[in-house]
């Protein structure tokens, strides 16, 4: 059926060639695949599929609805008194889901699981050789890091090097176990409208999950694959909520 529906010259020679060598000729194809073909009732399959309603949701997908509280029209009050507007047919996947996807994935090689603390050196000469230092009881802050020594800068450019994953990875370690390993997965979001065509104005407003585990860099390359669809929210007409 593909082959009648894709072929766009069935009468020339190029289409027999291509039905006998490709299809008929294929290591996959076996005689009993044709065995009580019809070419009407496939078609009629084909036909009654196109009419079909899109019924559930792929698999891990789930369909919700969110209600909103509206400003008031007149005058000012109460947010348990404002008006609400109910959103529906919000195309969604559980957040557990696409973290096991990610932990899962290839993508899991390029992930931070322990942060750290980015410091530099201005004066630093790498023709010199490194100062040994002896070792010695210093202080340490909260996050388990001795103090910044001096002239030098901590540097901020990633989520794995910030103070807030330090935090949340020294909270975590007080709960995990030796048998477990506890690690943190900070996420991010990011939602905009997107043209499916050049041409018209179809259009879909997706939310993406990203993870601050991987590198600023990689996330902003589309081959990497670090966007993660997370939501698809419908499109509200205003006279919906007027």
């Amino acid at each position: 059926m593909c082959w009648q529906h894709l072929t766009p010259n069935l009468q020339g020679k190029d289409a027999i060639n291509e039905l006998v060598h490709d299809i008929i000729l294929h290591p996959e194809t076996e005689r009993e695949h044709f065995e009580g073909f019809d070419a009407g009732r496939e078609l009629q399959r084909l036909d009654n599929l196109a009419n079909a309603t899109p019924g559930e949701p792929p698999n891990g997908w789930k369909v919700g609805s969110v209600s909103l509280r509206l400003p008031s029209r007149t005058n000012p009050c109460l947010e348990k008194e404002a008006p609400i507007f109910d959103v529906g047919g919000i195309l969604f996947r559980p957040l557990l889901d696409t973290i096991h996807e990610a932990l899962q994935s290839p993508l899991f090689e390029q992930f931070h699981l322990t942060p750290y603390s980015l410091r530099w050196d201005p004066d630093y000469d790498p023709r010199h050789s490194d100062a040994i230092m002896d070792e010695y009881d210093a202080d340490v802050d909260e996050y388990g890091l001795p103090p910044l020594p001096p002239n030098h800068e901590r540097l901020y450019g990633e989520v794995y090097s910030s103070s807030a994953m330090l935090k949340a990875y020294t909270d975590i370690l007080k709960h995990s176990t030796p048998e477990v390993e506890a690690i943190v997965v900070p996420l991010m979001f990011f939602s905009d409208s997107t043209n499916l065509a050049q041409f018209g104005h179809a259009s879909m407003w997706p939310l993406y999950t990203h993870f601050g585990n991987i590198s600023k860099y990689t996330r902003a390359k589309p081959t990497a694959h670090a966007s993660f669809h997370q939501a698809y929210f419908p499109t509200v007409c205003r006279k919906h909520i007027s």
